[in-house]
């Protein structure tokens, strides 16, 4: 069960991330939106540990270079 609820917390997590990429070019208001959650996700302990894991800090570097 545990396994399950952080692969869907990572999902979430790459879900935001591709809003704020150029996946997502035609609806700001979603980037806004995206960018407001995963602000809020830095304040909570455990979300914040899934943000920086390796593969969603590397995605979040290429993003935003």
């Amino acid at each position: 069960m545990q396994t399950i609820l952080h692969e869907k917390k990572m999902m979430v997590i790459r879900t935001l991330l591709d809003r704020l990429s150029n996946k997502n070019q035609d609806d700001f208001e979603e980037t806004l939106n995206a960018a407001n959650i995963l602000k809020e996700f830095c304040d909570d302990e455990q979300c914040y540990a899934h943000m920086v894991e390796q593969e969603n800090f590397n995605r979040l570097i290429e993003i935003v270079c």
